[in-house]
């Protein structure tokens, strides 16, 4: 994202607050005695969330901003929020007559715009509520406008400014998703386009002639940090998926940060336990028929030929490299039957079928390669050899 797309998407939500602060100064001017207006996020728990009450008596309108103990733990006011709210005129929770226990302040409807402003920047600035599409407007306990539908644009323009902010390195592929990169490492953020959620992987490759080794790590990582890893033949895939609405950019970098540090620590568990590239690696055909198919659903003869230099010795060694495989593979599944980890025995049995899959696309390749040859015999001129030909001398 530009700083020209970032300065772009900045203008159009403030556009979007100051319409919607103006829709709510109406609302409020049009409030009579006993009137109820409240302003709450949306996708939270309506309980507990943070909102913005309105009501009308005696030509006042009182607005009000809940305190701690009306508030979700992880949406507690902090000293500076407090001191935020203090700043904008509201008072502090007090238990007299007119007081009231939430953050409060009493105006006249005249200042309507004045008290729609408060609410406005209570919101925005206190609980970082960055769209007013995130936020629900109910009057007299009716609803009167809903948050928007999903809009995974309005998503991805929200992440790339918070990456943007944070000082993030990262670029935006072909396909919308967010490459990020650290170091050598690069997580990718990707939008779901169907529902509001955030998926972040990583690819990690592991130790293919060893299983049991693959499995003992995946099952460490999986219980030390509780992300998803998923084996794909020669690579692990890691996945970790977050809500996104309502999109807090807080929750976002901390999620961010927490992948990040388990991308590290299985980046140094996988380079500790793997073994010298000669001893580590699949010979460079091998790779490149894993890498044209990954899932091991089978390949034309020809590319595998290829990839094996037309070379029947190399592929009667794949074939021999992919059955050790699948023998390794199955006895772990087995292993992992008798143990009672059924996701694990699900997951090599299908990196079993894989490699088998591929053997079996070798071995076709590889009876094509030794077909013997038919040589035709060259057709002959004269069938007959006691007739006369064209070139003998008349009797």
């Amino acid at each position: 994202m530009t700083n020209s797309d970032v300065d772009n998407f900045d203008r159009e939500v403030q556009r979007a607050w100051i319409a919607f602060r103006d829709q709510l100064a109406d609302r409020i001017a049009a409030m009579s005695d006993d009137d109820l207006l409240v302003v709450e996020c949306g996708f939270e728990d309506a309980d507990l969330s943070p909102c913005a009450q309105f009501f009308g008596w005696g030509g006042v309108v009182r607005c009000e901003v809940p305190s701690n103990p009306y508030l979700r733990k992880d949406r507690w006011l902090r000293d500076e929020d407090v001191a935020t709210l203090l700043d904008l005129g509201f008072h502090q929770p007090n238990p007299g007559p007119l007081g009231s226990p939430a953050y409060f302040v009493d105006l006249d409807t005249s200042r309507a715009d004045q008290l729609a402003t408060l609410a406005v920047s209570a919101l925005r600035d206190v609980w970082d509520v960055p769209h007013p599409s995130f936020l629900t407007v109910m009057v007299n306990a009716e609803t009167v406008s809903e948050p928007a539908p999903f809009d995974p644009e309005h998503l991805r323009a929200l992440i790339g400014r918070t990456l943007t902010a944070a000082g993030f390195d990262y670029v935006i592929d072909d396909d919308g998703d967010f490459n990020v990169y650290f170091g050598k490492l690069v997580m990718f953020v990707v939008i779901s386009e169907d529902s509001p959620e955030i998926e972040m992987w990583a690819m990690f490759q592991h130790n293919g002639h060893d299983p049991d080794r693959t499995a003992e790590l995946v099952a460490e990582l999986k219980r030390d940090w509780q992300v998803p890893l998923f084996i794909m033949r020669k690579m692990i895939r890691a996945v970790a998926v977050m809500p996104a609405e309502p999109f807090e950019s807080g929750q976002f970098i901390e999620e961010l940060e927490r992948f990040h540090q388990f991308m590290l620590s299985a980046d140094d568990a996988f380079g500790r336990r793997r073994p010298s590239t000669r001893d580590s690696t699949f010979p460079p055909g091998l790779l490149a028929i894993l890498d044209l198919d990954p899932d091991g659903l089978g390949l034309d003869p020809a590319v595998i030929s290829l990839a094996c230099n037309d070379s029947r010795q190399t592929v009667a060694e794949y074939v021999h490299i992919c059955t050790e495989q699948v023998v390794a593979w199955r006895n772990s599944a087995l292993a992992a039957r008798q143990r009672g980890k059924v996701d694990d025995e699900h997951t090599f049995t299908h990196e079993a079928d894989a490699w088998e899959r591929t053997a079996e696309s070798l071995s076709t390749a590889l009876r094509l390669l030794t077909k013997p040859v038919h040589r035709h015999r060259q057709l002959e001129l004269f069938s007959n050899p006691v007739e006369p030909t064209l070139f003998d001398e008349p009797l």
